[in-house]
């Protein structure tokens, strides 16, 4: 057994309810764990009722083997039964520690380029990393709507980076996407009022923005790993110290 100390910095929406997460070791590097054949439930991320895998939670977990795949280098795979809370970072040092791991852009993250003739992504097989952080320069626009296939809501946030290069990506943050959820049906709030609102607040706030990579999975562009927003934080806190737990669907 190896624990490993990791800062839980993303935990995302995958298909068919479950979750990917990442963190931060000590030193810096990216962790992601894996559980190849299965992946990880969202259950997982709970232990007696309560969320302990969730951003900003100091955990152990054991790393058994590392499964590199370019760009996604960061995977490892873990035992699935060994997962040790600490604790949560302190909020009034959190700014401070995301910091940290600044990139000074997208494009310094991933070591390849990226092309945007369909959005934006980079090729399979390229790039030596999957994961980075950023503070974006502007905020332009926080997007909640209904997809265009209309089977689901669509969550994007449009900003210019450091470099001054735009972006409009999709945000896959469980906690994003469960508190905007949230807002919408039990707060009665439209879209529009709630993406115009939260536009002022991103505006407004200090952003840092963890980015990342799809799968090449996608059926219509397959050897494409898209760029997303794993990780949504803004000081003041929009979450007001929450996560995804607080306003997770009742099942």
């Amino acid at each position: 057994m190896t624990l490993t100390h990791i800062l839980i910095t993303d935990v995302t929406r995958m298909q068919h309810g479950h979750v990917c997460v990442a963190g931060i070791q000590k030193g810096g590097g990216n962790i992601r764990p894996v559980l190849p054949h299965c992946g990880i439930p969202e259950d997982w991320l709970y232990q007696d009722e309560k969320a302990i895998i969730r951003p900003f939670a100091c955990v152990e977990l054991d790393l058994q083997k590392a499964f590199p795949n370019n760009p996604h280098t960061e995977d490892w795979v873990i035992d699935p039964e060994t997962r040790i809370f600490h604790e949560l970072l302190p909020e009034d040092i959190r700014e401070s520690q995301l910091t940290r791991y600044i990139d000074s852009s997208v494009a310094d993250i991933f070591g390849a380029d990226i092309y945007d003739d369909f959005g934006w992504y980079i090729k399979e097989g390229e790039g030596n990393r999957s994961l980075g952080t950023i503070i974006p320069k502007r905020i332009e626009n926080v997007v909640y709507r209904q997809n265009d296939f209309g089977d689901g809501m669509d969550y994007r946030i449009h900003f210019k980076d450091a470099a001054g290069h735009h972006y409009r990506l999709k945000v896959t943050d469980l906690s994003f996407r469960y508190f905007f959820d949230h807002r919408h049906t039990k707060g009665n709030i439209s879209c529009e009022v709630l993406s115009f609102n939260m536009t002022e607040y991103f505006q407004s706030a200090d952003v840092i923005l963890r980015i990342g990579l799809t799968r090449p999975t996608w059926e219509k562009h397959p050897h494409c790993c898209a760029l997303q927003i794993t990780g949504v934080y803004t000081f003041p806190d929009y979450l007001e110290g929450r996560c995804f737990a607080d306003f997770r669907p009742e099942s």
